[in-house]
């Protein structure tokens, strides 16, 4: 009977699947409606049609081709209908599990909402493009949209987040006007109007992040989604030995991370994990083991892999986010021999520039964007925003 039991184990875990480098994108452009990267037809069943391919990150051809839909497709209009974008976000984020991913656990989702204002014209477009069954009203729009983000990845653990981002220009500072409201109670409305995009199944949603000029929206945004988590890799050959992590951050501050490197028959562990400089929030996370003293490998026991890799989540100091600083010399790697610390020389930080990530960037092509007048630049500055995303989510500390 034990044999048995440990014959379907072993076929169970060989036929997980794991995305080695798979790293994928898609753009949803939006206005009075929607308009989608991978062309998936309207209605109930489009989720059982096939769709274009997302666009691979991991070449320039891939890279420059989401560029381009954002530079050209992005539909312009005087309405919003980002509740309708988003849950269309969430619906591609199915397929790309059901027909992409698989059962890979270790893939991260992630949405980047961009837009100006209130979500004004969603109830008509999902009517327009037959998305439900029964019509969604308006004032029920914001909780379906809440449900439709927790219900998107099933009863996996995969990392799931959202991060709502506004831009306050004339058109949502014209409420604050007109409601002759302080500017700590306009602020509160607005989180209380985008409370419904939030999400994250870690438990902690992004919070949303506005201001009046994209690059402090991207600077804000980065921090947060940079120091959410942090991978690196320990080389198989330094199983059964001590290995310790030092990290200098953006500030040109220290942290250490030190664990047992565990081989076991099915997986790799850091046992005993010691953190100096920084905290990290080892019990939250999907990868946590020995009642949050270490953790497993996100990357577990291929052949034909020399490394593994392993994700620290929610990197602090100080109540600020630790961001590790892009200079591959800033980040050191040493093994125990006896009772010396040797340096890994050939560490190298660019060989896991984000493992196993899917996003999606929806993206506002509201008039209201350019201003009143139409002389402002508010569009362009939203499209370099999303490039920097896109580079941003490429090449995460750079």
């Amino acid at each position: 009977m034990l044999f048995v039991f440990v014959v379907v184990l072993l076929a169970s875990f060989s036929c997980s699947r794991v995305n080695y480098g798979y790293l994928k994108g898609d753009v949803i452009g939006f206005s009075q409606n929607a308009v989608t990267s991978y062309g998936a037809d309207k209605g109930l069943l489009k989720n059982l049609n096939d769709q274009k391919a997302p666009y691979n990150l991991t070449t320039e051809e891939g890279k420059n081709a989401m560029l381009q839909f954002i530079d050209h497709e992005i539909p312009r209009g005087t309405n919003t209908s980002a509740y309708y974008a988003m849950e269309l976000a969430c619906d591609r984020i199915k397929y790309i599990r059901s027909h992409e991913t698989g059962s890979d656990r270790f893939t991260k989702y992630y949405i980047f909402l961009l837009t100006d204002g209130l979500d004004n014209s969603s109830a008509q477009a999902a009517k327009n493009a037959g998305q439900h069954l029964i019509p969604v009203k308006t004032k029920d729009y914001p909780e379906y949209l809440q449900k439709k983000l927790r219900k998107t990845m099933g009863w996996s653990s995969n990392t799931f987040e959202v991060y709502p981002m506004l831009y306050e220009g004339d058109d949502i500072k014209n409420i604050m006007r007109e409601n002759n409201m302080d500017e700590a109670s306009f602020h509160d409305y607005l989180r209380s109007k985008f409370e419904c995009f939030r999400y994250s199944s870690t438990g902690n949603a992004p919070p949303l992040i506005f201001a009046d000029d994209f690059q402090k929206i991207f600077s804000e945004m980065r921090q947060k989604f940079i120091s959410s988590s942090y991978e690196f890799r320990i080389p198989k050959s330094y199983a059964g030995r001590r290995v310790r992590m030092k990290f200098v951050s953006d500030q040109g501050q220290v942290a250490e991370i030190t664990g047992d490197f565990v081989k076991h028959p099915l997986h790799y562990n850091l046992e005993n994990i010691q953190v100096s400089g920084m905290s990290i929030n080892i019990k939250g996370s999907q990868f946590s083991i020995m009642e949050g003293t270490g953790l497993q490998a996100i990357s577990q026991q291929d052949s034909t892999k020399s490394n593994v890799f392993f994700r620290i989540e929610e990197l602090e100091k100080d109540g600020k986010a630790f961001i590790v600083s892009e200079n591959p010399r800033d980040v050191t790697q040493y093994y125990q021999d006896g009772d010396l610390w040797i340096v890994n020389s050939e560490y190298n930080t660019e060989n896991f520039a984000n493992l196993d990530t899917y996003f999606i960037i929806v993206i506002d092509g509201s008039k209201s964007l350019d201003g009143p007048n139409g002389n402002s630049n508010g569009f362009s500055a939203e499209k370099k925003m999303a490039r920097d995303i896109i580079n941003m989510v490429v090449k995460p500390n750079k």
